[in-house]
């Protein structure tokens, strides 16, 4: 579920992801952010997204997962480029 106001929410798992670590690169649209333990509790929370290592970053918008990828740079980019 989104926070007001906010277009995706992100789960990561070993790296941990702040509000303050996206507000410096002005991404200001995630809410809220859930840092796991590891990717295994992920797994049985969303088997479908069949995770096989960390880090791994999840990000949903309301409806859907819009973007499952292992790469920090790559979800850094994603939530970058996206409007408000």
């Amino acid at each position: 579920m989104l926070s007001e106001g906010h277009k995706y929410s992100l789960q990561a798992v070993g790296k941990e992801i702040t509000f303050d670590l996206l507000e410096e690169c002005n991404i200001t649209n995630v809410g809220p952010i859930t840092n796991e333990v590891s990717y295994k509790s992920l797994n049985e929370q969303y088997p479908k997204l069949e995770l096989k290592k960390e880090p791994v970053f999840i990000v949903f918008d309301e409806n859907r997962l819009v973007l499952k990828t292992y790469d920090y740079e790559e979800m850094m980019d994603f939530l970058q480029n996206q409007d408000e």
